[in-house]
């Protein structure tokens, strides 16, 4: 399966899941931007830096519908100051950020 990438202009309907990938430093623009796309059944997996994202999240679409997750990256920074990954990312624990929600959800 491969995922239906749009901007934020694109949005014409919700959708299933919505993967926001930004910096915290971007995230209240991001929410606006994907208003649009997050609907009564829509599930918000946030994939950011942090752990502000999840509340900011789930004040602007309800924290029933918000997964929190932890993902585990190894890294470092090369001789001119970039990024470099050392091991394949793992995502590793996600759940429903707060209450399970009408989709019946346990804990």
């Amino acid at each position: 399966m491969r995922p239906r990438v749009i901007r934020a202009g694109d949005i014409n309907a919700p959708y299933d899941v919505v993967l926001p990938a930004v910096k915290a430093a971007g995230l209240e623009r991001a929410v606006d931007d994907m208003a649009a796309a997050v609907g009564p059944h829509s599930l918000v997996v946030p994939v950011l830096d942090g752990v502000r994202d999840v509340d900011v999240l789930a004040a602007r679409v309800g924290d029933q519908d918000v997964l929190g997750g932890v993902s585990k990256v190894a890294t470092t920074l090369d001789a001119q100051g970039d990024i470099v990954r050392l091991t394949p990312c793992r995502t590793c624990a996600t759940k429903p950020a707060a209450t399970p929600s009408r989709r019946g959800w346990t804990r």
